[in-house]
C-alpha cells in the first residue's frame, strides 16, 4: 500500500527524523540543565561544609586560648603564693597549642578560600556548553 506512494513514505521518514533530532536536542538540553543544577548544589554544599569546618576548627582554637589564659593566671597565682612564702618559683615551659589546621589530612590548603572550587572542578565532568550556560545563569 505504501510502496506505491513513495512521497508519503519519504514525508513520514523525514518527519520522524526531524522529531528524533528534536527529541534528542531536548534530552541533551535537560541533561545540561540538570548538570548545571547538580554543580550549583555541589558548590553550595561545599561552601556550607567549608563554613561548618571553619567553625568546628575555630571552636577548639578558642578553647585553647581560654585554657592558656587560665593556665597563665594559675601560674601567676603560684608565683604570688611562693613570693608570700619566701620561696622562689619559676614558670614551667608552656607548650604551644596544637595547630588544628596542620592536623587536616590535606594540610593548610584545605582552609584556603579557593580550595572548595578547585575540589568541585576536579570531581565534576566539565562540558563547554554546561560551563557557558552556568556562567550566563550565575554571572561568574
Amino acid at each position: 500500500m505504501y510502496a506505491a506512494n513513495q512521497v508519503l513514505v519519504l514525508l513520514v521518514n523525514s518527519y520522524l527524523n526531524t522529531m528524533s533530532v528534536a527529541v534528542s536536542s531536548i534530552v541533551q538540553l535537560y541533561a545540561t540543565v540538570s548538570e548545571i543544577h547538580q554543580k550549583q548544589i555541589a558548590e553550595l554544599q561545599e561552601k556550607r561544609a567549608q563554613e561548618d569546618h571553619t567553625h568546628v576548627v575555630e571552636m577548639p582554637t578558642l578553647l585553647h586560648a581560654a585554657l592558656a589564659s587560665q593556665q597563665h593566671q594559675i601560674e601567676e597565682l603560684k608565683q604570688m603564693l611562693a613570693k608570700v612564702q619566701g620561696q622562689d618559683y619559676t614558670h614551667p615551659k608552656v607548650e604551644d597549642p596544637v595547630d588544628l589546621r596542620k592536623m587536616h589530612p590535606r594540610g593548610a590548603a584545605r582552609f584556603e578560600s579557593h580550595d572548595a572550587n578547585e575540589q568541585i572542578t576536579k570531581k565534576l565532568h566539565n562540558h563547554v556548553l554546561t560551563e557557558e550556560m552556568r556562567k550566563s545563569i550565575t554571572g561568574k
